[in-house]
């Protein structure tokens, strides 16, 4: 009897132990992920970088918007069908405002592309969470995008 109890309980250690090696493992895979996404779109649109270094309108092109969409669902398991697919109420605007918001840009940055104020921006991220999102609760919605998987 022993040494069944004794065999169960290291089956059941090996058995913690490989999960919690694949939660470390997904752990890191998304550490890898996010960072490569940051580096992408640093490579990818410099001009983003450099903005928060100085205060001028921001313009983004269709073919600009389109890469951005691009490199996030190419990194993210394609975020925007999925987003659009739980969310329907969002618009196109609201889809490429949640990809800047994926892309962990400053809200400096987001006050030169949509050349509004700091306010405005904080209202419209409020808008898009509780109206189109239907949330609720807290949470910002940076924190909301930038969880979303």
């Amino acid at each position: 009897y022993y040494n069944l109890e004794r065999n169960t309980h290291e089956a059941e250690c090996l058995r913690l132990q490989r999960e919690n090696d694949v939660l470390e493992l997904k752990e890191r895979e998304v550490r890898l992920r996010d960072a490569f996404f940051l580096r992408l779109n640093s490579l990818c649109f410099p001009f983003l970088s450099v903005a928060e270094e100085n205060s001028h309108r921001i313009k983004i092109s269709e073919q600009n918007w389109k890469d951005i969409i691009d490199n996030v669902n190419s990194t993210f398991d394609n975020f925007t069908v999925r987003l659009k697919d739980r969310y329907p109420l969002l618009s196109e605007d609201d889809i490429r405002f949640c990809c800047l918001l994926k892309m962990r840009l400053s809200l400096e940055v987001l006050i030169q592309i949509y050349c509004i104020q700091k306010q405005s921006i904080n209202k419209k991220k409020e808008r898009i969470k509780k109206e189109k999102l239907g949330i609720d609760d807290n949470r910002i919605l940076d924190e909301i995008i930038c969880s979303f998987r």
